[in-house]
């Protein structure tokens, strides 16, 4: 029960955490930049844009009644993802499902005002322009990338045919 009551906690401050660093830059960015690009880092510009959909601009909402479904889709991913947390297989797993959970709720607090999600990191090389995010999206992105790293350092389990003619044998 400790061991369910830690890992709870850790979930909630990470999520919390994670969510209002992103709400603070997506406010400073309100606060600060226009829709005009400043240069920030090598290949990163600061940009001011409100998404009204989810990555990449999909499923943009046109009114109010689909970004109350959108965000509902949301809240929804949100508790099957908070539950996969709490279920977690072990701490990599853990840690990488909390970091989504911070990204999806950072954003899901930043579309609840007006259907939209402040971006605000403009991603250019090359001459090309590719996208412009928030930090929810690195929370995210970095979240689904250890997702990938834990999977693919779990051992494979045998399959069944297998362990049936090793316990055969």
């Amino acid at each position: 029960m400790r061991e369910w009551r830690a890992r709870l906690a850790a979930i909630l401050a990470g999520t919390g955490i994670g969510a209002a660093v992103d709400s603070g830059t997506k406010s400073v960015a309100e606060t600060l930049l226009d829709p005009s690009r400043t240069p920030f880092i090598p290949f990163v510009d600061l940009s001011l844009v409100y998404n009204r959909g989810v990555s990449f601009s999909l499923f943009a909402t046109r009114n109010t009644t689909e970004a109350v479904l959108l965000g509902g889709v949301q809240a929804a991913l949100i508790l099957a993802l908070f539950v996969w947390a709490l279920r977690a297989r072990g701490g990599l797993e853990a840690v990488a499902l909390t970091a989504v959970l911070a990204g999806a709720v950072g954003n899901l607090l930043d579309r609840i005002p007006d259907g939209a999600v402040t971006d605000f990191l403009h991603l250019h090389a090359l001459g090309r322009s590719f996208f412009t995010f928030n930090l929810a999206d690195v929370w995210i992105s970095a979240g689904v990338a250890l997702l990938l790293v834990d999977a693919l350092r779990r051992p494979t389990p045998p399959k069944t045919e297998d362990h049936l003619a090793a316990r055969d044998a």
